[in-house]
């Protein structure tokens, strides 16, 4: 499965635009065949034919056109290494090895963790 926002729907609940050209919804086939920032040209399109493909060879450029792509799209996810605002809201480990609650989510001046009693 790639990484794809609708592949992951619960991530990225309120935005499921395509990381590179903010047009259409992040889709497998957007991604591989129609998003126009990743394919300026058909060099690096990837069709279901050339998945489903039985010729080995063909499989293996398949591949290499699939990471490529992918790789290409990552870099339109994190410019200057800047979290996205899906990647800042993730629960954070606690020193319990529990899941501790985003700060948006906690009571001010409190670090209680999720299941526990309040003091």
């Amino acid at each position: 499965m790639l990484k794809v926002k609708s592949n992951y729907k619960n991530k990225y609940k309120t935005n499921l635009t395509c990381r590179a050209c903010g047009l259409a919804e992040e889709t497998q086939i957007h991604i591989m065949q129609e998003c126009t920032k990743l394919h300026q040209n058909d060099t690096n399109k990837v069709t279901q034919e050339m998945i489903f493909s039985e010729n080995t060879t063909q499989l293996s450029q398949t591949a290499q056109r699939i990471q490529t792509t992918m790789n290409l799209l990552e870099t339109f996810s994190k410019p200057s290494g800047v979290p996205l605002q899906s990647d800042r809201r993730a629960l954070t480990p606690s020193v319990t090895g529990g899941m501790a609650l985003p700060e948006a989510q906690r009571s001010p001046g409190t670090t209680q963790q999720p299941g526990t009693s309040a003091p």
